[in-house]
């Protein structure tokens, strides 16, 4: 994530301790996360609305992400042989608001991921996203069932953009850091208030059945 590092003075406290966690996803995985995390779940605030987060990783495959993308991806309910692995997902950063031992508001960082409905573009690493936030864990659950789970909402910043660091300065910030925190816009009772479709990006291989939407038109979301 080169663009966005700079920027991200942030603990990756779970990215670290995850990539402990034996070599993939596995059930052990999910029954350990809390201890994984430092104990670090989501406060209450931070769920059931719509958060600034920045994009970890480009936009891929859930199985192309690297070991350590994949086990956190798993924990938030991304797991091979559900449908929910075909749908375009992405592993997302959030700050966390609380703070821990010495670490100052806004510098613990909370790994997470949204679904990505069909309209978009495809994300890259560094892009700042509004994302839904509706869980701690297993947030993406059987989204292809329920049809209810974290998504990002828009794009607010494209980190590829010459404006990029201009637009960053003017999202929300948590603690000092800018690129995080509550975007206070409305926020449907359910997924289905954002009229957004989510199908199937990739087959069981992995080959993708259709192309990206192109970035044309969608840059309206942006600040």
């Amino acid at each position: 994530m080169k663009r966005g590092s700079k920027l991200l003075p942030l603990v990756l406290w779970a990215a670290a301790l995850v990539s402990l966690s034996g070599c993939g996803p596995s059930p052990l995985l999910r029954v350990t996360n809390a201890a994984i995390n430092m104990g670090q779940g989501l406060p209450d605030e931070m769920l059931n609305t719509h958060l600034a987060g920045i994009v970890a990783f480009d936009e891929m495959w859930a199985d192309e992400y690297g070991r350590v993308a994949r086990n956190q991806l798993y924990t938030q309910g991304i797991e091979r042989g559900k449908p929910e692995y075909n749908l375009r997902v992405v592993r997302i950063n959030l700050s966390n608001t609380g703070s821990a031992l010495w670490i100052a508001k806004g510098e613990l960082a909370f790994p997470t991921g949204a679904i990505v409905p069909d309209h978009m573009p495809q994300l890259h690493a560094g892009d700042v996203v509004e994302i839904r936030q509706t869980a701690s864990w297993m947030s993406m659950e059987n989204f292809s069932v329920t049809g209810e789970g974290n998504i990002v909402v828009r794009v607010l910043c494209y980190a590829a953009d010459s404006t990029y660091k201009a637009c960053v300065d003017k999202t929300p910030k948590t603690g000092r850091i800018a690129g995080f925190g509550f975007t206070n816009t409305p926020f449907p009772a359910s997924v289905r208030g954002y009229g957004f479709t989510f199908t199937p990006m990739f087959d069981e291989q992995g080959r993708a059945l259709r192309r990206y939407p192109a970035e044309q038109g969608t840059r309206k979301d942006t600040y």
